[in-house]
Formats: structure tokens, sequence, C-alpha cells
């Protein structure tokens, strides 16, 4: 490149001359050319920074850059970055101010990348029991891809598995990342978030593991916790019932053994669940049998015989004051009055229970009093029911309060009071009686007293039936005095109103004779 001087000399034939000079340039070409900060990168971050190299020897020079997508720059350093994965062609010219051209032309690469994704079974479990399950879904354009995960517990916790697994060991808030890498080094990545919730810590206590049917009460505290969150409880008696409270009572129904469950879930549905076995022991039924619950304070005698089935210790409390241990005995009471007599036993497993009952202690009547009214009369204190007794015999019949008496010897009375209770007399020795025994060939007839004042008893000792007894009186002149139809075997005759002296008495037509005297 210069500039020249031509010059044109003419000769004619005839030896003339003339000449013409000219200036002429040759003008420089640009010397174009550029760098590429790296021609072959990734979709992902791609950033191609292209700069302008060209020179001129002189002169000023302007460029075209086409940069293969239709993007035409004038800027000496142009960048772009590329939104699809393709080859380019890049070409600059270069034009210097007196129209010089070049051009060069170069190609830089932008590689995919891949698609990635996963998926995980769920993204929150709980601690017990936990396994998640990724599935890597990544894709690419062209080309290969290999992957690496990072479990969000360290950097030494990763896997190059496709569709790797993972168990934690503690609760947290993990992330998962999953890088892909191509085959042409372009790499991409995703995270994701998953929970491992913890699990509740079950616990309970209960006041006691064993209880008696009766009054059984098993008071159970819930111990469970947790390290964050809240949790829920459900109960499970073993019997068919259940309870949501925190604390709950429970009162068994029936004896046997039982599993009473504890399940705990936490807000995040985390389970945890506790079983502990209680027994309920068979209450043992007592009872007892006494002879008799209502006796008289004389000679009372009451026999408690224990009928409870299975008896490990028993005590008897029997209402005054006193106790026993036995199974079975009899207790006299010194003392009228009403007793509450509870029997108290206990079985093997400790288990107790009671029965009472009430007896009765009635009084007797003080003891009755024996007197003489006349040599043939005996008279009792007043009483509710009398029986005397001769020599220690009980006389047919004489159950009045006044006794006549037709021999001499030890007479007693026993009395009854209202209340069923009786007492008998002190003996009496009567020595004064005097009595005319009229008898008959059979011995059957007895006239008493004789002489008589205002009556006369006359007692028919006859096994027959008695019926239609025909009593006369007559005076000794044959005058009948009065008469009289009895169907007793002890018939009273009023003798008051006669005068002293002898008389006849006809009984069924049989004659006896007594005397009546005013003394």
């Amino acid at each position: 490149t210069n500039t020249y001087q031509i010059k044109l000399v003419e000769v004619s034939n005839n030896g003339c001359k003339d000449s013409i000079t000219k200036t002429i340039t040759v003008n420089p070409k640009p010397s174009v050319g550029f760098t590429i900060n790296n021609a072959t990168q990734c979709l992902n971050g791609n950033n191609f920074l292209f700069t302008d190299t060209s020179t001129i020897s002189s002169g000023t020079l302007n460029r075209n850059w086409d940069l293969g997508n239709g993007i035409n720059p004038s800027s000496i350093n142009p960048s772009i970055s590329y939104s699809n994965a393709n080859t380019y062609s890049i070409k600059l010219v270069s034009i210097s101010n007196n129209g010089c051209k070049d051009s060069i032309t170069k190609t830089v690469t932008v590689n995919p990348k891949s698609n990635v994704g996963f998926t995980t079974n769920t993204l929150t479990q709980c601690i017990s029991g936990n396994n998640f399950l990724f599935s890597d879904t990544s894709t690419i354009s062209s080309g290969t891809i290999t992957r690496k995960w990072n479990f969000g517990t360290g950097n030494m916790d990763t896997s190059t598995a496709i569709n790797p697994t993972k168990i934690y060991s503690s609760t947290n808030t993990y992330q998962i990342k999953l890088v892909e890498v191509s085959n042409n080094g372009c790499k991409d990545s995703i995270t994701k978030t998953i929970t491992v919730n913890p699990k509740p810590s079950v616990g309970f206590m209960q006041n006691n593991t064993a209880q008696c049917l009766a009054g059984n009460s098993f008071v159970l505290n819930d111990t469970s916790s947790i390290s964050s969150g809240t949790i829920t409880r459900s109960w499970n008696f073993g019997d068919a019932t259940a309870s949501l409270t925190a604390n709950p009572n429970k009162n068994y129904s029936t004896a046997g053994i039982y599993q009473i469950k504890l399940v705990v879930t936490s807000d995040n549905n985390c389970k945890d669940s506790m079983s502990k076995t209680v027994i309920v022991y068979t209450q043992p039924k007592s009872g007892f049998t006494i002879n008799s619950t209502t006796q008289c304070l004389i000679g009372n005698s009451f026999s408690f015989d224990d009928t409870t089935a299975t008896t490990n210790a028993r005590l008897w409390n029997l209402g005054d004051a006193t106790t026993n241990a036995l199974d079975t005995f009899s207790k006299t009471y010194s003392l009228a009055g009403t007793y509450i007599v509870k029997l108290k036993v206990t079985d093997a497993n400790n288990c107790k229970d009671s029965a009472t009952k009430t007896i009765t202690v009635k009084p007797n009547p003080a003891k009755p009093i024996v007197s003489a009214i006349s040599n043939s009369q005996l008279q009792s204190t007043s009483a509710n029911s009398y029986q005397w007794f001769l020599n220690n015999n009980a006389i047919t019949s004489a159950t009045n309060q006044i006794l006549t008496i037709t021999q001499n010897g030890s007479y007693k009375v026993a009395i009854d009071s209202i209340n069923g209770c009786g007492n008998l007399s002190d003996p009496f020795n009567a020595t004064k009686v005097n009595v005319e025994e009229v008898y008959l060939e059979d011995n059957e007839i007895k006239l008493y007293p004789n002489p008589a004042t205002d009556e006369l008893f006359i007692t028919i000792n006859s096994t027959q039936n008695i019926k239609d007894i025909v009593v006369e009186v007559y005076d000794l002149k044959g005058a009948k005095q009065f008469s009289t139809n009895q169907n007793s075997t002890i018939i009273k005759l009023d003798v008051s109103p006669l005068s002293e002296g002898m008389y006849i008495v006809k009984i069924n037509n049989k004659a006896y004779k007594f005397v009546k005297t005013n003394y």
C-alpha cells in the first residue's frame, strides 16, 4: 500500500514528446480478527464475549458483527447469551474508511443443559420407619448425563444412583439437591426440601398393676412427650372402652386381665404406642349363716358359720366389742340388745369383702314369784302366759296366773313375756293342801278341794273324747241346786252361793259327795 505517481510520456513519430502524471493510492486492507472468551459453553449461564482484534496500517475501521442468531451489533466487543443450544457462526466484517473490507468467521457451540428434576414418594415422613424414595426424572436433548445426589446431611452423604433411597436417623428439615452433568460438562441442579418429623416418645404410669374388683380404680398418667409440635392421645382399656383424656381413671366392671394401650399422635400424624397389662382380681363374696337371728337373753347361743367360698383370713366383729377369727363358733351375749355382726374376709390376693347381719337378744321377764293365796291356790306375778309345773313335770292345762292345787309338792311356774321370752320361778313347796280325792274304779274322776269354799274343781283324766258332760249338784234332801253341761276335762263350779253343808255331785248320773264351807 502506498501512493504512487503514474507518469505517461507520449512520443510522436516526429519525436515530439509530451507527458502527464497522476497519483494513485493503494489503500491498506484491514487485518480482521476477534477472540472469544470460550467458544464452547453450556446453555445454562452461557455468555460469549467477543473481542475485536482487527487492525489496519492506516486509516480507521468500522465493523459489522453477525452473531448467528439474527443479532448484528455494531459495538467493538459485543457479548451474547444464547437461549437455545446450538452451533452458531460468528462473522466479523471490518471496513476501512476507504471502504476496504475483510471478514472472518468462527464457530461457537452452546451445549444443551439437562432438564433436571426428581420426584420423591413423600416430602414429609415420621422418623419412625422413614424411607424416602427418590426418582431422577431429568432429561437432555442430546448427549448423556451423570448425576450426583446430596441428601442434606453433609458433603459425604451423596449418591450417584438413578433412584436412590434414604433413611434418616434424626428429625430435621433436609435440602435434597440433585446435580446433573452432561457429557459436555454442562451442569444443572434442583433442590427440594423434605421434613423428617419427630415421633412422640410414648409413656404412661398407673397407680398399680393389680387391684381387687370392688372399688377398683386405675389412675393413669400420660407421660408422653415430643421434641416439637403437639400430641393427642387415645386410650384403649381392653374392655371395648376408650378415652381421649390425658390422665383418665378406669374402673372395670368384671374381673380379668386387661391390656391398656396408649396411642399418641403428633400434629404431623406421627404415632407411637405402649401397652401394659393390669389385673382385676375376683372379689370374694362374704357370707355367713346364723342358727337364729333372734333369741332370748336367758340361754342364748348364736351359732355363726362362715359360708364364704374362698377365704384366706377372716375377722368377725360381734357388735359387743368382741371379735373372732374362727370359721364356725358360738357366741352367748350377756346383755339384751340389738347387735350388728360383721364378717370381713380377705382372700389370697388381699381382696376383701364383708357381710353384715343384725341379731336381737330379747330381754327375759323378771323371774316370777309364786305365792299362796290359800291352802289350795297358788298365784304367779303377772305375765303374758303361764305354765305350771309339779315336781318338775308340766301340769296339763295349768296355764293361768292362779293355780288350784290338789296335792302337796314342789310347784314352779314358767312365764312368757309379750316378746316371747320366758323365765322360771323358784320352787314353791306346798304342804297344807286339803283335798279329798274321789276316784272311780278306773281312776278317772277327781274332785277338789273338798271341803270347798267358793270353787270346786272336777278333773276328768280320760283318754276318751270328752263331750256332753252333765254335772248336777244336789243337797242331801235331793233338791237340785244347779246343773251345767261341759266339754272340758277340767270343770270349775262356782259353789259360793251354797250354804254350808254336804252336797251330792252327779257327773253323768254318777254321784260324789263334797262339803261346802265358808272358811
